[in-house]
């Protein structure tokens, strides 16, 4: 196992040792979403307190699942219920705080509010289900809400941390703001130009982001919050809680020598999952670029087909030889990191190593866990020093663990799928990620203490915990409180929406939906590119077990992941 140090420009500029290899990465070979075949996986979620985990894909149904540790060391997957109205596609779903309701987002527009039943009832006859896994199913959720209002697919979900307001944004352009106790459209904004494909609520609840094709990040305040931010007072009459365009993260081409920040519509990215640090004080955006001069050696050097042995001493050489060739700019794929309030330019950019096949950062997940600061030294661009942050950055087929205590990443897993990752969320013990897949599949990463540091418990810790999370968990405690209002009102009105009788399926997907494409404006596909082999081998794991439903029989599974080991810096030994 060899770990990549990523330099300033995105290359690899050398091979550390080895460390001890207890970071290990598999994929769980079950039928998570399956009609015919395998079919995609477009967005994975885990409870905020539970060992359970939700996915939603192209088989049309949302799907719980609660695991528990395997003597391999993983886990086994239960099946506990299948969510299935319609008879299209799922492309995201999302818990809400109490975990006992969900927010999907369909094509074809819909967003439906469930919630789990206190009382189980299976169904009993074929017209109340929409899919063969419903028999199966162990506890029953209902819908409380189905919610119209966006003419084409939606494929981002936001919820506000105290449970008022849900967000979805769609390739209509749009985005709605949903009041999630009455299910009423609160508000519609067309500011974006193109698909609208990701959403991030910010922990703090002052804002909600948007990330679109169009190569712009939009950020959204409550009206009265600004005012608030802007005469330091609240206003004297209260105003209808209408959200308004605070900041346009963009920059023209022309206007800057690094040129725009954001990749355009042909980038082969079916999300742009962008997501908020824990404490509310980091966006990190993805899909982003950066032009710079290129650095170019005599020849190509250090490359790992040369040889671990050699890579650091011959990289070293290609860099005490390189010249600057001021006549050619290299765009590298990247993810801008922007500092609360300080929206006009970009605190951290985190670049991408550029392979044969540059690969655009598809989405980000941050760990809700607080780590402890470690002892080691570091020279850090985040400037915390009292708590660490952890999150996972995802290209289309490689996962980069990065801690904020250090520059560069933790680890690189790649070979993990044999199609573009589409979402990753993390457990709340903050050692275990869970990566969904277009191959049908999800796998799980998980961390030993050493690896990633011991974590500050908000609750058992309070009395010791630093000043900056002691405000936080201050601000989360009110949050709780709003939401445990919210949480009622939803109850107070909310009556199960009967089961309509099962249409006949059409023969054609109804709606439109961007795929993975390189062509402008070209409609992609949600099923994985022909030549998805390329992703990885095409061997198939042998000893693997399934654990849940049913075997996979006639699909291959991913061959065995390369895991470049975590940093040995940081180990505590």
């Amino acid at each position: 196992l060899a770990f990549f140090f990523v330099g300033g420009r995105g290359r690899r500029f050398g091979v550390c040792i080895s460390g001890s290899g207890r970071m290990k990465a598999k994929p769980i070979e079950i039928r998570w979403h399956w009609k015919d075949l395998s079919e995609p996986v477009l967005s994975i979620d885990h409870h905020p307190s539970l060992n359970r985990i939700v996915t939603a894909g192209c088989d049309n149904a949302i799907k719980i699942w609660d695991y528990s540790p395997a003597e391999d060391g993983f886990y086994t997957f239960d099946f506990q219920s299948c969510l299935c109205r319609e008879t299209q596609p799922v492309n995201a779903v999302r818990f809400l705080p109490r975990g006992d309701m969900l927010l999907s987002g369909h094509d074809g527009g819909l967003v439906i509010l469930w919630r789990k039943s206190e009382r189980h009832t299976p169904p009993t006859t074929n017209f109340e289900t929409f899919h063969p896994d419903q028999k199966h199913n162990q506890e029953t959720w209902n819908v409380l809400r189905i919610m119209r209002g966006h003419s084409e697919d939606v494929y981002s979900l936001a919820l506000s941390p105290d449970m008022k307001f849900g967000v979805s944004g769609s390739i209509d352009a749009n985005i709605i703001v949903w009041e999630l106790a009455t299910g009423k459209l609160h508000q519609k904004l067309d500011d974006h130009a193109h698909y609208v494909q990701g959403l991030a609520w910010d922990p703090l609840n002052v804002y909600f982001a948007s990330q679109s094709s169009d190569r712009q990040v939009n950020l959204y305040l409550d009206g009265n919050k600004k005012l608030l931010q802007q005469n330091g007072k609240p206003p004297a009459k209260k105003r209808d809680g209408r959200f308004e365009l605070d900041a346009a993260i963009a920059r023209d081409e022309e206007d800057a020598t690094e040129g725009r920040y954001f990749r355009d519509e042909t980038a082969s990215t079916f999300f742009r999952r962008l997501n908020w640090s824990p404490d509310g004080l980091f966006l990190v955006t993805v899909c982003g670029q950066r032009k710079e001069e290129t650095l170019r050696g005599p020849k190509e050097k250090g490359d790992m087909a040369n040889g671990v042995e050699d890579g650091v001493k011959e990289n070293e050489d290609a860099m005490g030889d390189a010249v600057k060739d001021a006549t050619k700019d290299d765009v590298i794929n990247c993810a801008h990191v922007f500092l609360r309030g300080g929206w006009g330019s970009s605190f951290i950019c985190l670049p991408i190593p550029d392979d044969e096949v540059p690969e655009p950062v598809v989405g980000i997940r941050w760990s809700s866990t607080f780590y402890r600061i470690r002892s080691h030294p570091t020279n850090t661009p985040w400037r915390l020093d009292q708590y660490r942050m952890v999150f996972a950055l995802f290209t289309v087929s490689t996962l980069f663990i990065y801690d904020t205590s250090c520059a560069e990443p933790l680890a690189v897993v790649s070979n993990l799928h044999l199609a573009t990752i589409t979402d990753a969320c993390w457990a709340p013990d903050g050692y275990t990620l869970m990566v969904a897949s277009k191959d049908g599949y999800v796998s799980t990463v998980i961390f030993e203490e050493k690896e990633l540091g011991p974590v500050w418990d908000m609750d058992a810790d309070a009395e010791d915990l630093p000043s900056g999370l002691q405000e936080l968990r201050q601000i989360q405690a009110e949050l709780e409180d709003d939401a445990v209002e919210e949480y009622r009102r939803i109850l107070k009105d909310a009556a199960p929406v009967t089961p309509k009788t099962k249409d006949k399926e059409p023969t054609t997907s109804p709606g439109k939906a961007p795929a993975d494409s390189t062509s402008p404006g070209k409609e992609p596909a949600k099923t994985p590119p022909a030549d998805v082999a390329a992703a990885g081998p095409s061997s198939v794991q042998s000893d693997a077990q399934a654990t849940a439903v049913q075997n996979h029989t006639d699909s291959p599974a991913p061959s065995k992941p390369i895991v470049q080991d975590t940093n040995s810096l940081f180990d505590d030994e």
